[in-house]
């Protein structure tokens, strides 16, 4: 996971590798979701910060050959969706980063 979220941020990110390490290891709340294809090869992780009826979108590495696809757009947009299935009342989106954010 870590090489993946690695060659995302060399591609797509300004968060620094450091930042990364630190909200891993933030709290137990923090949740790693991974996407895979139908060929089982990783897309994508999302972290993700829930609460007892929130939660927060905190950041997603994805695969950036997808990126025409606006495959960021469609991880936030099935987050939210999830969020309501689980009756969470509020899906924080988090912050961009970069360049046009």
């Amino acid at each position: 996971m870590i090489d993946f979220c690695m060659e995302h941020f060399k591609a797509a990110s300004a968060m620094p590798p450091e930042r990364l390490a630190r909200v891993l290891a933030w709290s137990p709340e923090t949740k790693v979701i991974e996407y895979r294809d139908q060929d089982d090869i990783v897309r994508a992780y999302i972290i993700e910060i829930k609460g007892e009826r929130t939660a927060h979108h905190y950041y997603d590495f994805y695969d950036q050959s997808l990126a025409h696809l606006s495959f960021g757009a469609w991880l936030m947009l099935d987050r939210i969706e999830e969020a309501k299935k689980r009756g969470l009342s509020h899906y924080y989106l988090g912050t961009l980063y970069g360049e046009g954010a």
